[in-house]
């Protein structure tokens, strides 16, 4: 389960996860819940804060995933940034073969620290390991 907050403000969305397995269902189930919300904006960042959890994404899920899918999130949400905080190397590697797989449009870091996630988002350039397409 993930916790979206929004922060207009900030122009700034963070899901946080809970204790569990995260599967790829549940991060898209929330990615179309807060493209419904009506303080979502298209040009907001969006940070995925996957300390809490175990990330249980599979390839076969990777690989299944249909492009119809991919081409309405970048439908919906053309530009802005991705920041994920990763618990661990294994998560990171499964984050990148998710947007190596499918052409997203978000550019996106993975993060070890929400923090660093945020300010990446909102501010310059602040590290992260930027993952080309």
């Amino acid at each position: 389960m993930l916790h979206t907050e929004i922060d207009t403000a900030r122009k700034l969305v963070v899901h946080t996860a809970a204790p569990g397995v995260l599967r790829l269902t549940d991060v898209l189930s929330t990615a179309v819940s807060s493209f419904r919300h009506p303080d979502f904006h298209p040009e907001f960042s969006v940070v995925w804060d996957l300390r809490g959890c175990q990330v249980g994404i599979t390839l076969q899920e990777i690989i299944d995933l249909h492009p119809t899918i991919v081409a309405r999130a970048n439908a919906v949400r053309p530009s802005g940034k991705t920041a994920w905080v990763a618990p661990n190397a294994f998560s990171e590697s499964i984050i990148q073969l998710l947007y190596k797989q499918h052409n997203w449009s978000a550019e996106w870091r993975t993060f070890s620290t929400v923090e660093s996630a945020i300010v990446w988002c909102t501010l310059q350039d602040a590290g992260g390991r930027r993952h080309p397409a």
